[in-house]
């Protein structure tokens, strides 16, 4: 709203004002629609990063139930040798074991679900990443715009201020 009103303000001066004073009106006016339209981009870039996210969630419950049953088996394992070899028996006998396919196999299935855990978070990551340099690059426009409008604000109050004390005064 206040980008319009100072582009509104800067049509008036257009017409009545000096060209230097319709000029600083008119950059200023310039710069705040473009902060607009920078902080709308910004808005845009956001809301697709955020609903890229969402779409690609970490599967923490598969990953979590996958390394509690890697553990489970691992436990399952260490007491099976400690009472193989605490009975004084070689090792190597327990190769058949049915233990060990079902070890094997929560291996592959936290293996599985660890990688497609690491694959939606760096997918994630990327996206993220890739919002958060757009926006800083949007940052750095909003900051050099400021720094315009500064010295449009300036010029802009110079030229006026020259203007008027230029303008004749009616005699009294």
């Amino acid at each position: 709203m206040a980008a319009d009103r100072m582009a509104e303000r800067a049509r008036r001066i257009a017409i009545l004002g000096s060209p230097e004073v319709t000029h600083a009106a008119e950059s200023l006016a310039e710069s705040m629609q473009q902060d607009v339209k920078v902080a709308l981009r910004f808005i845009e870039v956001t809301q697709a990063a955020i609903a890229e996210v969402d779409g690609c969630p970490i599967p923490t419950e598969a990953a979590s139930e996958a390394a509690e049953e890697l553990q489970h088996r691992n436990q399952q394992l260490v007491e099976l040798v400690t009472a193989h070899r605490s009975q004084g028996r070689d090792v190597r006998e327990l190769d058949g074991h049915p233990l060990l396919p079902a070890a094997m196999e929560s291996m592959e299935q936290y293996r599985q679900a660890s990688e497609a855990a690491r694959e939606a978070l760096s997918s994630n990551f990327e996206r993220i990443s890739a919002a958060a340099s757009e926006a800083f690059s949007m940052a750095n426009v909003l900051i050099r715009n400021k720094e315009a409008r500064e010295l449009s604000r300036e010029r802009f109050t110079s030229a006026a201020r020259e203007a008027l004390s230029k303008a004749s005064t009616p005699d009294l």
